[in-house]
């Protein structure tokens, strides 16, 4: 390896810790000013494991730093994907605070949701993406990928902010101020209209609703959608 290598690696090993670091921080508090949405969506992991009688098998796409394993089923199984690798040492802090899951049923691994293909076809129950599609390269791509892994009847559950309404002055600034983001976000694109594209991502059943979230500071982000959507 040449010395440009050596550099290249060295910077996305320092971007990657200090990405990892940011995105923490900033989670601990979405998670806090989500916490009603995230708990009344990820209900339904529960029922859909009591239906099953058996641990629920879950992929989460864009893990992070383990944000939402305190609301995931008692003994549920976890295959945790991301970009980043820096991130498996706060999904392991997470895994001490929230022990729902068991540390032993827990799998990291360095991938992105467009290209998911260490993932066996028909092999999970429940997929996982919380303000993640925003951040992807091919959201349709992405969507593919994840009705691929579900099991026939198998769910996925979404919390993502997206576009403002047509004609807001919220949309306005939004497209406005998106490029810049964009740079600074590590591609964050706050004009997706997620939802519409999960509703044609070839899903049986789509179950979703759009609302403001209030609780959150930053305006041009409030707009959000949730919902679960069966292969």
């Amino acid at each position: 390896m040449g010395i440009c290598g050596t550099i290249s690696d060295s910077y996305n090993k320092f971007y990657g810790r200090v990405y990892a670091s940011i995105v923490n921080n900033i989670g601990i508090g979405y998670t806090a000013a989500m916490k009603e949405h995230k708990a009344e969506l990820f209900a339904g992991m529960t029922d859909q494991q009591a239906q099953l009688e058996r641990p629920l098998e879950i992929v989460e796409v864009g893990v992070g730093a383990g944000m939402n394993l305190k609301f995931y089923p008692k003994d549920s199984q976890l295959t945790a994907i991301d970009p980043y690798p820096q991130f498996e040492e706060y999904l392991k802090t997470s895994m001490e605070k929230y022990p729902l899951v068991n540390v032993d049923n827990v799998k990291f691994v360095v991938g992105r949701a467009e290209d998911m293909s260490m993932i066996p076809s028909d092999s999970i129950d429940a997929a996982v993406c919380t303000t993640v599609l925003c951040n992807v390269d091919d959201v349709d791509k992405s969507l593919s990928e994840i009705k691929r892994i579900l099991r026939p009847g198998g769910k996925f559950y979404y919390i993502e902010h997206v576009r403002g309404d047509e004609g807001s002055w919220v949309r306005t600034f939004q497209h406005i101020i998106n490029p810049v983001w964009k740079r600074v976000s590590d591609g964050c694109n706050m004009t997706r209209d997620t939802g519409k594209h999960i509703e044609q991502a070839g899903f049986s059943h789509v179950e979703q609703t759009h609302f403001w979230a209030d609780t959150l500071k930053t305006t041009l982000v409030k707009p959000h959608v949730k919902g679960v959507a069966t292969k």
